[in-house]
Formats: structure tokens, C-alpha cells, sequence
């Protein structure tokens, strides 16, 4: 323990260069964990656009079809200080949401109130909607939705009379198997979800085989900088065994240096991975007005920090120890 503490103490003088032993790595897996984050997190997004036009569960025509269940929809584009935004206007709410799978958190908008979508709600930080010309809709709920309703507005009949919207077109709205006319010349969604489901399948194998690859690249990048690591550091390790320190202890305090540095590397790197595409997609989503795609973090994280760590770890005992044999064959061969 005493070895180990002082081998910790001189290396977090810069006595063994750990600042570039644990840099290198830790960029390594921040770029590795952005690159998969932010693929996952499209994944996502292309996963809602397979609802949007998957199964045909939604018909919609210009024209009004007979029977129930159908519901109005008047659409229109409102320009706010974030972005252009959708307004969806529909009397039957309930209805309408349910058509499009969605959900509502909080309350049905009243009378100079709306819904915000998900997505474009982020964007909103406070509890209400600036429109153009200095009028303003108070937010009642949030609707969570996996299409476009994500970035729109939606209102009622009644704030649409108080908006005055020269609306650019009025559809409607049903679940398809009607036997009429106007649901034959209906639009229906193409089945298109099996063919983004087989390519995000491909493309998130490619970005594992990927993946391993960075670990295996990380692993040999470890075991490099610490052995030219320890072969620089010859005259600290000379001075330890001069003192009376087995290479046996000198060993053992080297591999728990090595633990010590691939689990700063994995914090670091994970610390990076996370913050830098998550203020890259906000300042693209601030200038280049782009939708906000959030990182996430993806269920299989947990086991790139595991081999990460496992093969850093690796990689430092061996270089370090490879070093070590070095120094110590060194000072058996020498006068």
C-alpha cells in the first residue's frame, strides 16, 4: 500500500506523464460514445418517421368520407422566434389523438390556450406560445407524439377565432377500412416501418463492429503510451528499486495505477462523450434553427464502459509491465 501510494503521488506530479496516458483514451471513448449516441438517437427519429408511415392506421383525404369517427383537421404554419412551426386545429381532440397514437400531459387547451408537441416544447421554455404580432397563447399540456404533432401547435375552434388563420388546407382524418368512396381514394400510409426497421438493424450492427474496433484501438493505444511511458520514466522506477522494492511490488503498484488510470479515462471519456454532441445538436438547433436531437443515453452503455475500462485497463498493465521488465533487465545487466 505504501508503494502504491507513492507511486500514485509521483505520478500525479507528472513524474510518469499520466496527463497524455489519459487523455488519448478518454478522447477515444468520448468519440466513440458520441458517434453511437447520436446514431441511436436518429434511430429514434427514423423510428418515428416508420409510425408516421408504417402501418396504415390513419387514412386522410380533402374530401369528407361517411361514417364516424372522422375528425377535421385545418393546418397551417406559424413563424416563432425558435422556429416554423405546425398549427393544427381540431375540434374532436380526444379523437384526433387517439388516431395518432399520442398522449396528452396536462390539460385540453381552452379558449387563448394550446398544445405544444414534445419536441418543439423545449425549445419553449416558458409556459406559453409568442406568436407573430405580439399575441400570446398559453400552454395547458404537452402532447407526446412519435410524428409531426411532436413539433406542432394545436388549438381548439374557439382560439382559432381569436387568431384569425387563413388556413392552408383542411383534411380529414380516420382509421382506414371503410368500404366508401372517399376512403378508397384515400391516402394511406405506405408499410414502409419493416425496411427502416432493417436498415437501422444493419446500420446499428455496423456501428458495434465499429465500436469494437475503438475498444481494440484504445487497448493498443494504452499499452503503448505506458510502456513508452515507463521506459521514460526508467530513472523513477530505478530510484524504487534502489529503495529496497521488489519489482513483485513494483508490479503490482503499476497495475493498480493502471486501474487508477483507465477509470479516470472512462469518467473523462464519458464526461465528453455526452456533453459535446448534446451543445453541438443545441447550437444547431439555436442558429440553424435544425430539430433538436438529444443523446441519449443507450441501453448498451453501460457495456461499452465495461470494455472500455476492461481494455484500457489491459493496456496499461501490459505496457506497464513490459516497461517494467526494461528498467529492471537493465539494472541486472548493468556494472
Amino acid at each position: 500500500m505504501a508503494l502504491c501510494a507513492r507511486l500514485l503521488s509521483v505520478a500525479s506530479r507528472g513524474g510518469l506523464g499520466v496527463r497524455y496516458l489519459v487523455l488519448l483514451p478518454s478522447l477515444l471513448l468520448a468519440l466513440l460514445v458520441a458517434l453511437k449516441g447520436l446514431a441511436l438517437a436518429y434511430a429514434g427519429e427514423a423510428s418515428a418517421l416508420a409510425e408516421v408511415v408504417g402501418e396504415p392506421r390513419l387514412a386522410c383525404s380533402v374530401t369528407r368520407p361517411g361514417g364516424e369517427g372522422v375528425v377535421e383537421v385545418r393546418l397551417s404554419y406559424v413563424d416563432l422566434s425558435v422556429r416554423r412551426a405546425l398549427l393544427v386545429c381540431v375540434d374532436d381532440l380526444e379523437r384526433f389523438l387517439q388516431l395518432h397514437g399520442a398522449k396528452l400531459r396536462g390539460s385540453p387547451p381552452g379558449r387563448g390556450e394550446a398544445l405544444v408537441g414534445q419536441e418543439l416544447r423545449r425549445l419553449l421554455p416558458g409556459g406559453h406560445v409568442p406568436l407573430p404580432g405580439g399575441l400570446v397563447l398559453n400552454i395547458s399540456g404537452t402532447v407526446v407524439a412519435r410524428d409531426y404533432l411532436a413539433y406542432s401547435i394545436v388549438i381548439t375552434g374557439d382560439t382559432a377565432d381569436l387568431l384569425e388563420v387563413d388556413w392552408e388546407a383542411v383534411v380529414y382524418e380516420w382509421e382506414p377500412g371503410s368500404s366508401s368512396p372517399e376512403a378508397r381514394e384515400a391516402l394511406l400510409a405506405p408499410s414502409a416501418a419493416s425496411l427502416v426497421d432493417s436498415v437501422l438493424s444493419e446500420a446499428l450492427v455496423a456501428a458495434s463492429l465499429i465500436s469494437a474496433v475503438g475498444y481494440a484501438m484504445a487497448g493498443l493505444a494504452c499499452f503503448f503510451l505506458a510502456s513508452s511511458s515507463s521506459e521514460e520514466s526508467e530513472e523513477v522506477l530505478s530510484v524504487l528499486c534502489s529503495a529496497g522494492f521488489t519489482p513483485r511490488k513494483l508490479a503490482l503498484a503499476l497495475l493498480a495505477l493502471s486501474v487508477v488510470l483507465a477509470g479516470a479515462s472512462t469518467v473523462l471519456g464519458l464526461s465528453l462523450g455526452v456533453f459535446t454532441p448534446a451543445l453541438a445538436s443545441a447550437l444547431a438547433s439555436i442558429f440553424a434553427k435544425l430539430p433538436y436531437i438529444r443523446p441519449v443515453a443507450y441501453p448498451s452503455l453501460g457495456l461499452d464502459l465495461a470494455l472500455f475500462f476492461s481494455t484500457s485497463a489491459l493496456g496499461f498493465s501490459a505496457g506497464f509491465l513490459r516497461g517494467l521488465s526494461k528498467v529492471v533487465g537493465n539494472k541486472g545487466a548493468g556494472p
